[in-house]
């Protein structure tokens, strides 16, 4: 039976001599180079043969490559886990009919997600359905597709800004519109002159757009067309512009002429014509003479400021 250990005893301790130290020191330095010496041969035996094996392993990298590529061609083509069987539609606006994209965007399902081309949604979206009359998303403005492998798409859309409420005026009446939705809807107008027609509750703050009213059209209008020129608009809006900076004039109404491409504003005294034959500055220039040379109150109705050289009211 052995005995537990036990310290050695006091007196049979031997002092470190200095030698000593310094001998163990060596051999403990000696044993760490020996073994790094070691493991730098090592390496350099591996490197060697790494060598020799590299042609080889080369062939054998480059046919892995060969075969995942050819296992992701296969994927795309062939595998149903690719096929596309989510379409995710962000309803971002109110005025978005659910039901029209899903028919707009229904032949997308089955298609191979890898090989669909982005371009082909929005002509999608703005092609007129079948006995529809109308796209889906005739005032589409923007756009943005994400794919997310291995089987979904993520849509969304942008709608184009409504700008005017619309009335549009049967020739030779006052108020009496002949829109094909006035029953079911409200009819507005885009910032760049497309017709659209929407509830209230869709249009949402659109109700609270200024009116516009539009006479003098040749074809009756239909919705979800360009009704009116993004030229006209724009000058339309750069007289109002002018007549509140430069003249403190509000406009109250507006009135646009499809035909005679010309458009009447509504101050709080006045009716003012305009068109677009000449530029606004000339316009706007006349009707400045107009009220530095005719006394206040003599014209009751309009100021007819088209005709160049000549300024006529009444």
């Amino acid at each position: 039976m052995l005995r537990k250990p036990k310290p050695l005893p006091q007196r049979f301790n031997r002092t470190v001599t200095p030698q000593t130290r310094r001998l163990v020191q060596r051999r403990h330095t000696e044993r760490r180079k020996y073994k790094w010496q070691r493991w730098k041969r090592a390496m350099q035996q591996w490197q060697r043969k790494l060598a020799r094996l590299r042609p080889f392993l080369t062939r054998i990298l480059a046919g892995c490559v060969v075969a995942v590529l050819i296992l992701i061609v296969c994927l795309a083509l062939f595998s149903p886990i690719l096929d596309v069987r989510e379409i995710v539609v962000a309803r971002s606006d109110p005025r978005l009919n659910s039901v029209l994209i899903q028919d707009a965007i229904r032949p997308l399902f089955g298609r191979r997600l890898p090989l669909l081309s982005v371009e082909e949604i929005p002509s999608l979206l703005t092609t007129e359905l079948p006995d529809m009359h109308r796209s889906a998303v005739p005032d589409l403005a923007t756009v943005t597709i994400r794919k997310d492998y291995p089987s979904s798409l993520q849509i969304r859309l942008t709608l184009r800004p409504l700008a005017y409420r619309l009335s549009i005026e049967t020739t030779g009446q006052t108020t009496a519109p002949v829109t094909p939705s006035a029953a079911s809807g409200s009819d507005f107008l885009t910032k760049d002159g497309l017709y659209v027609s929407y509830t209230a509750a869709q249009a949402g703050s659109g109700t609270m757009l200024p009116q516009l009213t539009i006479v003098d059209w040749g074809v009756k209008p239909d919705p979800w067309k360009p009704l009116v020129g993004a030229d006209v608009l724009s000058a339309m809006q750069k007289t109002e512009a002018a007549l509140a900076t430069d003249f403190t004039q509000t406009v109250r109404s507006r009135t646009v002429y499809l035909r005679a491409r010309e458009y009447h504003l509504q101050t709080e005294s006045l009716m003012l014509w305009f068109d677009m034959k000449s530029p606004i500055e000339e316009q706007l220039a006349r009707y400045r003479l107009f009220l530095d040379t005719v006394p206040a109150g003599t014209a009751k109705q309009y100021v007819d400021l088209r005709i160049t050289g000549k300024l006529i009211y009444r």
